[in-house]
């Protein structure tokens, strides 16, 4: 129950700042996420997910428009519903958060330089095609290149926890703060 609360509330700040240049305007993608991952690791039913899904459908179509919903929704549906352990899946899962820090640098950057200088469908779709392995391409790059080393010297770390004092976890103790 405070689970679902906390997702409406999440959707209603859309309502507060419904401008494009805000993150809460994409909050219902970040929602259609967040029930989807619910879906996969089972806190949330088949028919829930499926009402949620209607409903952020309706939300999605009247905020970002048709293009950006079918593209998330096919995404979701994707991800609760095919075998996403292999193959193309596992690829772009590892890639996906270099993806999210690509995207608007490489992807956008190329669509907003080319976009205006072509004509015609074939132009524009090849635009789209070259924006998007661009896109793919550096953020390989940058997952090879900056993302595994990151987490092979991170794994390196030794962390110590403080022994616990006179019963007071060591996570709690604000003398050594």
């Amino acid at each position: 129950m405070v689970r679902n609360i906390s997702l409406i509330c999440l959707g209603l700040t859309f309502l507060l700042t419904p401008s494009e240049a805000f993150v809460c305007h994409y909050v219902f993608l970040f929602l259609l996420g967040i029930i989807t991952y619910q879906y996969r690791k089972k806190l949330l039913a088949a028919k829930s997910f499926l009402c949620a899904v209607a409903l952020l459908t309706v939300c999605l179509l009247v905020s970002l428009g048709p293009a950006i919903t079918m593209a998330g929704l096919a995404t979701a549906l994707a991800i609760a519903f095919l075998n996403t352990s292999g193959g193309p899946f596992k690829f772009f899962g590892k890639i996906s958060y270099s993806i999210y820090l690509m995207h608007a640098s490489v992807g956008s950057a190329i669509l907003d330089f080319s976009l205006h200088r072509v004509h015609g469908i074939a132009g524009r779709l090849s635009v789209y095609v070259i924006a998007l392995g661009a896109t793919i391409l550096s953020a390989y790059l940058l997952y090879q290149l900056v993302e595994l080393p990151a987490q092979r010297w991170s794994a390196g770390i030794a962390y110590q926890r403080k022994p616990e004092r006179a019963g007071i976890p060591a996570m709690l103790d604000v003398e050594s703060l």
